[in-house]
């Protein structure tokens, strides 16, 4: 049996793991605050949707900014990009991957809570340039998981598409 701290601090939780209440409320804190700035995935446009005013989301139409990540250079037909981008995330693990009317969205997953991040992959042929949006459904801060991950999709892309 746990028996309690003369401070009284913690509380027993089965198993006799020792909890604090000050732990209990940040927890339940940070999951208000994540289900509070939930969002639906961006709607569908020509090109890809600003990032909003939180660091959880990059986006390579967004240069200047804290948002920005550098667009890639479209290799070959737009059809054949779109299909190389698409066997890349399902590489990376993507929970989810589907063609959209102008590009690729693909779903990923948090480890630890399952908490959803979006990926849009565009091809804008007039300009030679494959971008890419990166974003949090929920919270505000990702511990960068977002830029990191759009950064790896554009270095397997430049592997998969560099010519030899």
């Amino acid at each position: 049996m746990a028996t309690l701290p003369a401070s009284g601090n913690c509380t027993s939780v089965k198993g006799g793991l020792m909890v604090s209440p000050r732990r209990i409320l940040t927890f339940i804190l940070l999951m208000a605050a994540a289900t509070a700035c939930s969002a639906a995935p961006p709607q569908e446009s020509s090109m890809l949707p600003q990032c909003p005013d939180r660091p959880n989301c990059v986006s390579s139409l967004q240069q200047g900014t804290s948002h920005a990540v550098p667009p890639m250079a479209l290799h070959g037909t737009t059809e054949a990009a779109m299909e190389t981008a698409e066997q890349i995330l399902r590489q990376m693990g993507a929970a989810s991957v589907s063609k959209t009317e102008n590009g690729i969205h693909a779903v990923f997953r948090s480890r630890i809570f399952g908490f959803k991040d979006d990926m849009h992959i565009v091809a804008d042929s007039s300009q030679g340039l494959l971008h890419i949006r990166s974003a949090s459904r929920t919270g505000y801060y990702d511990f960068g998981v977002n830029r990191r991950r759009a950064l790896d999709f554009a270095a397997r892309y430049a592997d998969a598409t560099r010519r030899p």
